[in-house]
């Protein structure tokens, strides 16, 4: 039987699969009950072969050492039913990466217009990149065993108050460098005998590969000093903190 923490894993996978969504609704009550139950298996099966790698993450070696590449390959081998919930690149409509490996999605001006922020997509727990946020967005988080983390997007064009800082970078995997923080938005005007909104801070840098050598990454930039006009009193921007 699988345990709790598994099983919320595999959930969690099934979920994310647009795929998986399609073949439901397209089929028939029993033929979608069966595609199901096999591809719950299937990467129920895919944990257990990966289990080592995931639960491990501070035991020393390189990826090389551990066979990673030779374990990925088995577990795509065994996978068919289940491939495209383990290993794809994430998408503006879903931007977390599968759920053993692929890079995260980063947004830009694009896929991410507004003001609202996006959050890069995490990579594969194995492997892969992690997405860049926008507009003052997280990066996301890199694999364990390969990849870089996403950066932070800086505040939104046009944000000029302390609501407006930069996204946080995205975790680095065990050897790499954390994303950097987005830069914090512009400091806005004050007029005579008023006093200026401060600028935000930058984002925090992300968290540095926990034990096997990693970086920490740096923090955001400060946005631009708020501007004094007429006698106003201006606050000058924050830097955001370096990462862990």
């Amino acid at each position: 039987m699988s345990s709790p923490r598994k099983r919320g894993l595999i959930v969690a996978a099934l979920s994310a699969s647009a795929l998986t969504g399609a073949a439901l609704v397209a089929g028939s009550t029993s033929t979608a009950g069966a595609a199901d139950a096999d591809q719950a298996n299937c990467v129920d099966q895919a944990l257990d072969m990966s289990r080592n790698l995931r639960e491990t993450i501070t035991t020393p070696g390189s990826a090389r050492k551990r066979g990673v590449e030779q374990v990925i390959a088995r577990i795509k081998d065994k996978s068919a039913a289940c491939i495209d919930v383990l290993f794809r690149d994430g998408t503006a409509d879903n931007p977390d990466a599968g759920l053993l490996g692929g890079d995260g999605f980063s947004y830009d001006s694009g896929t991410c217009p507004g003001v609202a922020a996006c959050n890069g997509g995490n990579a594969g727990k194995l492997t892969g990149n992690g997405g860049d946020g926008y507009n003052g967005g997280t990066g996301g988080n890199a694999g364990w065993y390969g990849g870089v983390a996403g950066d932070g997007g800086d505040a939104a064009v046009g944000c000029n108050n302390n609501e407006c800082r930069g996204g946080n970078g995205g975790r680095a995997g065990r050897m790499g460098t954390g994303g950097t923080g987005g830069i914090g938005g512009e400091g806005g005007s004050a007029f005579a005998n008023s006093t200026a909104g401060s600028t935000a801070l930058g984002g925090t840098g992300g968290t540095g590969g926990d034990s096997q050598g990693g970086t920490a990454g740096p923090g955001g930039a400060s946005g631009g000093a708020a501007t004094a006009i007429g006698g106003g009193t201006a606050i000058p921007g924050g830097t955001g903190a370096t990462g862990t």
